[in-house]
């Protein structure tokens, strides 16, 4: 691969290449962990924004936790009542995605939208506070923690309670899940034990099953409220009605496989 765009911001390493499989792509790296693929991040950008969008009760007030490329405010922004809160703890990743037109176009210049409120700080403290308005949609876009069961990252308890905290009760919080570790099982016990619904489902990138999984929540059953966007490529009607159906909710007894396969035995918070 060749190298296309490399820095040190004050926070990780960010680096651009070429992707060699699809010519015209690129891949972005943080701290040399893969993140996306111009050729495919539609379709993880759909799954995590688009669909739960659609089912949402309310859209108007929603908070992306991390997303410095701008692909899910991007998404968001589709739907033209929305007034989404960014929230990146990191400029240099804004001084890419926003600055530099080769790389904001792929995000349709989203941080330039008038719609779109850009804070630069940390998401999980901003969500500490009180807000006068609780959100419609908390977007935890955050890498995933490593695959090591000590290591929980973002994804701990106080974390995740915070944003619960934070969350209007028809609201909707969506994450990704793609690594079947303890933290994972801890995020959606805390989520069931606060009387949530709990979805899972997956985008496929290739024929070798290569695919990331996501997990919405809500107090509420989920069903269409609103029109998939016209520009979305991998958002379905099908495949939204079968993401928030009994196929995929995660119910005790799921819940339970879940714990036993990952061998945990009592999981302690």
């Amino acid at each position: 691969m060749s190298t296309l765009l490399e820095a040190q911001s004050k926070y990780q390493r960010i680096r651009i290449e070429d992707d060699w499989n699809h010519p015209n792509d690129w891949i972005l790296y943080l701290d040399d962990l893969f993140q996306l693929s111009t050729w495919s991040e539609y379709k993880y950008h759909e799954s995590l924004i688009t669909m739960p969008m659609v089912v949402a009760p309310s859209i108007d007030r929603i908070i992306i936790c991390g997303g410095g490329d701008g692909m899910s405010l991007r998404e968001s922004l589709r739907f033209k009542y929305c007034l989404p809160t960014l929230v990146e703890l990191d400029p240099g990743m804004l001084q890419i995605f926003r600055d530099m037109p080769e790389y904001a176009k792929y995000n349709d210049n989203s941080f330039k939208n008038e719609r779109a409120n850009i804070i630069v700080g940390d998401a999980v403290k901003y969500l500490e506070q009180p807000f006068e308005s609780k959100w419609n949609m908390i977007v935890w876009d955050f890498p995933g923690p490593k695959d090591d069961d000590s290591d929980a990252g973002l994804y701990t308890y106080s974390n995740l309670n915070n944003a619960i905290n934070n969350l209007h009760e028809e609201g909707v919080f969506v994450t990704h899940v793609s690594i079947p570790i303890p933290v994972m099982y801890n995020l959606v016990k805390t989520l069931r034990d606060r009387g949530f619904y709990c979805w899972t489902y997956d985008a496929y990138y290739s024929l070798d099953g290569a695919h990331d999984s996501f997990l919405v929540a809500s107090r509420h059953p989920l069903v269409k409220q609103r029109n998939i966007p016209s520009e979305s490529r991998w958002a379905t009607n099908d495949r939204v009605r079968l993401a928030f159906s009994n196929a995929t909710e995660l119910t005790d007894e799921k819940s339970e496989y879940f714990m036993h396969f990952l061998d945990m035995g009592e999981f302690e918070q």
